[in-house]
């Protein structure tokens, strides 16, 4: 979702929507402003058998609640970037979104550009204001999950060539994550990183729950926590995944070593149980 010329321009849109779309007008790529019907947008997409909305850029403070309150009504998650301008952060929050991600926004000045700015232009003096203060404590009292994508952003800063300020812009993304999580927002595990054929063994997911424990300050268990029950809670599907309980699927990761001990045990992977049925050994199945 965004304005006319970044659907246009922007690959991802290209890719995903058919010959027979418009650019912006596919029920899972929409384009959508204040003329829109909202009611019917969010009909169409959900015919379509989607689970949730993202709300990605370049939306008004009014458009983000009809949207939130009309996906929610229609029984519908919603996530959304943590700044999606006009709209602030503040207002993506008292939205009553289920989910924001990209942490750096939290930082960022309600003017924020990104033309003008960039994608890694964080106020530290927002850190430790009130206004950032009670938006961490709304996002608490209502439940609303932070996805960092830690990942993608320490991979862009290995852009910023000067070293001390890469050091400290750094310092700010782990910081504002920690200060989230102290203040009790639940953190879920994203890294907004496209996977290639070139990619190592391991998702970049492995590396998200490493930062969040080395860098951040999590447990390694609620590290794991954020990757598997609260992935199920912001995906909608906590009652039948993300914990091992008696009537929930059967996805499970065995371990060679505790990860409680040292998280970077989640690679040493024994075998995989999807859906019951163990991975790569015929036949195999839990009842």
């Amino acid at each position: 979702m965004g304005v006319p010329e970044l659907i246009l321009k922007d690959t991802r849109v290209k890719l995903s929507t058919p010959e027979k779309y418009d650019l912006g007008s596919a029920p899972w790529m929409r384009l959508v402003d204040d003329t829109c019907d909202i009611v019917q947008i969010v009909i169409d997409t959900r015919s379509f058998g989607v689970s949730g909305i993202k709300m990605y850029s370049h939306l008004s403070k009014n458009v983000v609640y009809k949207l939130a309150q009309e996906a929610h009504r229609q029984g519908l998650q919603v996530w959304s970037h943590s700044f999606v301008g006009p709209a602030t952060v503040a207002d993506v929050v008292n939205a009553d979104v289920d989910a924001i991600s990209r942490v750096p926004a939290l930082l960022y000045r309600d003017d924020w550009n990104l033309k003008k700015d960039g994608s890694l232009a964080m106020d530290g003096s927002i850190l430790g204001s009130d206004r950032l203060d009670r938006i961490l404590d709304m996002m608490k009292r209502n439940g609303i999950l932070l996805d960092p994508t830690l990942a993608i952003f320490e991979e862009n800063l290995k852009r910023v060539t000067n070293s001390t300020e890469r050091t400290e812009l750094e310092e700010l993304l782990f910081a504002v994550t920690a200060l989230a999580h102290n203040g009790g927002v639940s953190i879920v595990t994203g890294t907004d990183i496209p996977i290639s054929a070139a990619d190592d063994e391991f998702p970049h997911l492995y590396h998200e729950i490493e930062l969040l424990v080395t860098r951040v300050g999590l447990t390694p268990m609620e590290a794991i926590t954020a990757a598997t029950k609260n992935g199920a809670i912001v995906l909608g599907i906590d009652k039948t995944h993300g914990t091992i309980e008696i009537g929930k699927v059967a996805n499970v990761v065995v371990l060679q070593a505790d990860p409680t001990e040292d998280i970077r045990n989640i690679s040493r992977v024994e075998f995989v149980i999807k859906n019951g049925i163990i991975l790569g050994a015929s036949d195999n199945i839990l009842h």
